[in-house]
């Protein structure tokens, strides 16, 4: 049936310009999705005269998208469009000219038109999105030799209003620094030209990516803690979005969002005001009640949390709580409740559900105060703990019940007093927690299988695992367990028999921030436990390219701190092995010609998660005693035999290479300060090699009697001459395989 497209009895008219040809765009698509025939004419006819070139432009885009990228329709032919529409020719152009066209046949703006491909110094590569109010481009920054974004208005002209808004957002969105709001660098003018320039993500917006991807429920929380996270922090900047849709979102090639477009935020900085009441900014489906109202001016951060509630809402139900036309839908968000989302798919978690609709309160005062408040409600549910929002409403519910039966009165006073003593005794328990330093660790493998864990502290003065000390986590993954802050050998075994040893710490919250490193990486859940990565798990053929130390583990040394044997790396950390690991360069290569090969210099954190990551550990200062001890029997046996050859022990010792070990000594001497002794936390001990590589000199003369060499150098430290190699044990420590 023809459509007569876009009615101006379905226009909500205190939309701003740019919103109004959003939704008429919004609607054209979607009669063009479902199959119905779209009259691009009747919604030029339907908008006021000064709209209909901007409206057109974006019109054709959609028509072009929709039709003439199916396979199964024929291509556009741009000269219709010209001979229907001959006023608009330039705008045809224009809209040819940003999806680069090629027709057929076709002999319309043979040439590009003579907008530059450049503005500022920065080169226009690839146009990556277009709306009504601007047009964001892929570009290249040749000063910094970076991949950016660059956002231009789409008008040629624009109104003062016009301009001052598309300023506003460039440098609204500059005071924001977080990892899931996209950081704009610059606001800038070419001429008559502005432009704002920022990250660039490669990915789709969340509309697009939930086309092709149904996240599960935890997923969906998940994605909306992120967000709400990244609203908080604005909102703490003062940087309120008011426009936070599906479209605002950006998901990375990770499966992470990303939030954009500043354009309508209010800025608590900004002395003007570009919301006048009467003006509904936003678009209809995520509006609040209050914006949809005409009262945007007084949109405040529970507006951010309200359009988040939707976006969780369509997250989880595959729909928009509210649906239809603008009108329609401004008058369900101000006078109807939506429809509770296990409504419509009953295996909707319920407390989910529950912050969903706490989010979308008719009354920002009945919503999550910020946004901060919903992320905690969030990541409680992701950790399995009692979400905040839904106890007042079981009080409530119990209150009112209670007051119609006597009879369930009494045993609401029962369980009241039961929660009374829970509770007595719950704080009970945080205390005597406070009062022995221990901290609640969560810890999980991937892949997600049965594990056993045992954690083995670290002694503070040599760095070896004290193999009295380790605690056995009860059950399988994912685990939780209660330890004393430090530093911890963690050592996962699953029932195939596969098993891994990794480093792990576990942190004062009150006194330390998390590192950039597994081993030094946390994240505090709002339950107040600690969240430590997971560990990597690796296959059986981790060890195909190791030499193999048996016996070490039976050489006299402690309990604990040598299994049955090592498995040791023939050769040390090289740059191909680098690249074979993560299939890419060291992003800050830092290498050194050593025979055929470079082998990577890093500091000893570094040189830890890289072990970490490629199924291995570094080896500990007393697994290179048991190596030279083994490496002594080898020759023995080999002059016995007549054998000349190398050994597995003097194979993996042998370099001209220092290697770090996870070893420290507080009472070694540094050689950069010969009368200082050392932090035994800030220094590690340093195997092998000449002692000069310490200082940055490299000795290539073979000198085997070196191989025993040790002393203490700064974990931080990056120096030409000191690389690593990594060990595996044979059996996993502590726990029987």
């Amino acid at each position: 049936m023809q459509n007569e497209g876009w009615k101006r009895s379905e226009r909500v008219d205190g939309l701003s310009v740019e919103d109004r040809i959003d939704l008429a765009c919004d609607r054209f698509e979607d009669q063009l999705r479902t199959g119905q025939t779209a009259d691009l004419a009747a919604y030029l006819d339907a908008c006021d005269a000064g709209e209909r070139a901007r409206l057109f432009v974006e019109l054709v885009l959609v028509d072009w998208e929709l039709r003439g990228h199916g396979e199964s329709t024929k291509e556009i032919d741009w000269k219709q469009y010209l001979s229907r529409f001959p006023e608009f020719s330039e705008q045809l152009e224009e809209a040819r000219f940003m999806h680069r066209s090629a027709a057929s046949g076709d002999t319309l703006c043979d040439k590009p038109p003579s907008t530059s491909r450049r503005i500022g110094h920065f080169e226009l590569l690839e146009l990556i999105g277009a709306g009504a109010a601007g047009e964001v481009w892929r570009a290249n920054d040749p000063r910094l030799r970076r991949t950016i974004a660059v956002k231009t208005p789409r008008a040629h002209h624009l109104s003062d209003d016009d301009l001052n808004r598309f300023l506003r957002e460039g440098r609204a969105a500059a005071q924001l620094s977080h990892p899931r709001i996209i950081p704009v660098y610059e606001v800038g003018r070419d001429g008559n030209s502005v432009y704002i320039v920022s990250a660039y993500v490669d990915g789709h917006n969340l509309r697009d990516w939930l086309i092709r991807t149904r996240p599960t429920h935890h997923e969906a929380a998940e994605l909306c803690r992120q967000l709400a996270d990244a609203l908080h922090h604005a909102h703490e900047q003062g940087v309120v979005h008011r426009d936070l849709k599906p479209s605002n979102v950006i998901m990375d090639a990770a499966g992470q969002p990303h939030i954009t477009d500043f354009g309508l935020a209010k800025w608590a900085d900004d002395g003007r005001t570009m919301t006048l009441d009467g003006e509904m900014l936003g678009t209809p489906a995520y509006m609040s009640p209050e914006q949809a109202s005409g009262h945007a001016s007084l949109a405040d951060r529970r507006t951010d949390v309200y359009a988040l509630g939707v976006i969780l809402y369509e997250l989880l139900t595959g729909k928009c709580p509210f649906e239809g036309d603008p009108a329609r839908v401004t008058h369900q968000i101000i006078h109807q409740e939506p429809s509770p989302p296990r409504g419509i798919l009953r295996m909707i978690p319920r407390d989910l559900e529950t912050i969903c609709l706490k989010a979308l309160q008719k009354s920002p005062e009945k919503r999550y105060r910020t946004a901060q408040e919903m992320a905690v409600d969030l990541r409680r549910l992701l950790d399995g703990d009692s979400i905040i929002a839904r106890r007042p409403s079981l009080l409530e519910k119990s209150w009112r019940r209670a007051r119609q039966r006597p009879a369930f009165m009494a045993a609401v006073t029962l369980g009241i007093a039961a929660l009374g003593a829970f509770g007595i005794a719950t704080k009970l328990a945080h205390e005597k927690h406070a009062l022995l330093g221990l901290q609640m660790v969560s810890l999980s493998t991937e892949p997600p299988e049965e594990a056993r864990f045992a954690f083995a502290p670290l002694d503070d003065v040599s760095g070896e695992p004290l193999a009295d000390q380790v605690v056995y986590a009860q059950g399988s993954s994912p685990v939780q367990v209660e330890l004393k802050p430090g530093d911890y050998l963690v050592v996962a075994v699953l029932d195939d028999g596969r098993f891994h040893e990794v480093y792990r710490h576990v942190p004062n919250p009150k006194v330390e921030e998390p590192g950039p490193f597994n081993h030094s990486y946390w994240q505090q859940l709002g339950n107040g436990s600690i969240q430590l990565p997971v560990v990597a798990v690796p296959d059986h053929s981790v060890t195909k390219d190791m030499v193999l130390l048996e016996g070490t583990g039976s050489m006299g040394l402690p309990d604990g701190q040598i299994g049955s044997g090592l498995y040791a790396d023939r050769r040390d950390y090289t740059e191909a092995l680098y690249q074979r690991l993560y299939g890419r360069s060291p992003p800050d290569l830092r290498s050194i010609a050593h025979g055929p090969e470079h082998f990577v210099t890093v500091h000893c954190d570094e040189a830890i998660a890289i072990a970490e990551h490629a199924g291995k550990r570094l080896p500990s200062e007393v697994e290179y005693e048991c190596a030279f001890a083994y490496m002594a029997t080898e020759r023995s046996a080999n002059i016995s035999a007549g054998n000349n050859g190398t050994g597995a022990a003097e194979a993996f010792l042998s370099s001209d290479v220092a290697r770090w070990t996870t070893s420290r000594d507080a009472r070694i001497p540094s050689l950069h300060a010969e009368s200082a002794w050392v932090v035994a936390s800030d220094y590690r001990i340093v195997r092998g090699g000449h002692l000069l590589v310490t200082e940055g000199v490299i000795s290539i003369e073979r000198n085997p009697n070196r191989i025993g060499e040790r002393v203490a150098v700064p974990r931080s430290s990056v120096l030409p001459g000191l690389g690593f190699r990594c060990v595996r044990s044979i059996s996993p420590r502590f726990i029987a395989n």
